[in-house]
Parts: structure tokens; sequence; C-alpha cells
């Protein structure tokens, strides 16, 4: 199991966006961070973003760069809606 990278600080990234942030420390982190493809559910992203609007998946994706992280989001119809999980780059 990918363990989560931690190089991205869960307060910081929570006063960016207007959404909730998920950091692996919070209990609802593995229902968050499930999906619905098998194969990416043993990945422990550093966290999970529910965005509340377009302005949180910008700021999101900035938060990332800025940050030498990677997103991966996940739209409507592919996976439970507004999850956008935030993984470390490798």
């Amino acid at each position: 199991m990918q363990q989560a990278t931690t190089s991205i600080s869960i307060p910081d990234l929570s006063s960016a966006v207007r959404g909730r942030v998920i950091g692996p420390e919070d209990p609802d982190y593995d229902a968050a961070r499930t999906v619905l493809v098998p194969i990416a559910a043993e990945r422990r992203p550093a966290a999970v973003v529910r965005v509340a609007d377009a302005e949180d998946v910008v700021a999101v994706v900035n938060y990332a760069r800025d940050h030498g992280s990677s997103s991966r989001s996940a739209a409507a119809g592919t996976a439970p809606p507004a999850i956008a999980p935030l993984t470390a780059a490798s």
C-alpha cells in the first residue's frame, strides 16, 4: 500500500480553499480516498480536497504546483462528486 506523502501542510491547504481538506489523520480519510477504480483503492494521497467551486480547483492546482506535488481530480460521473485528491510528486 502506498503511504501518504506529507510534504504538504493540511492547515495551509485548508486556508487556500473554501471546501473541505481531508488529511491522513482525519477520521473520514479512508472513506474520502476510496474511489470506484479498484487499482486506485491502495493509493494514499497526502490530502483529499472536496472543492466548493471552480476557484477551489484553481487553488488546489496552484498549491500543488507551488509545493512540488501533483494533483488528480475526479469530475461528476467518474467518482464521488467534488473530490480532488492531492498527491505528492515522486
